[in-house]
């Protein structure tokens, strides 16, 4: 498989957003040093809000999305990732991936 290596500017995206979660689009490129084009081109693009739920069972997630929709909200369309289990407890060493590039 090819490893892939992150530039500076990856790095500075990550470590902003390690830091501020809540970033704005807008800012989040500020902070980078991109333009916002770019820096979200990088992120994979097109995601507006993240929202973590937390549901008993599927049929209540469901349930809660279908209400989203429902109201006139302006939600067009979701994309849902599942975690059945905890991977990660702490956050990414961003200086350990900094200094794993080739310079």
């Amino acid at each position: 498989m090819k490893r892939l290596f992150l530039d500076a500017a990856d790095i500075r995206i990550l470590s902003a957003l390690q830091q501020h979660g809540q970033l704005s689009k807008a800012k989040l490129a500020e902070v980078s040093g991109l333009s916002a084009t770019p820096c979200w081109a990088r992120l994979g693009g097109g995601v507006d809000y993240i929202m973590k739920v937390i549901s008993p069972s599927l049929a209540t997630f469901q349930d809660l999305m279908e209400d989203f929709h429902a109201e006139d909200i302006g939600i067009d369309r979701y994309m849902t990732h599942f975690a059945t289990r905890q991977v990660k407890s702490s956050l990414p060493n961003v200086s350990k991936l900094a200094n794993a590039n080739p310079k």
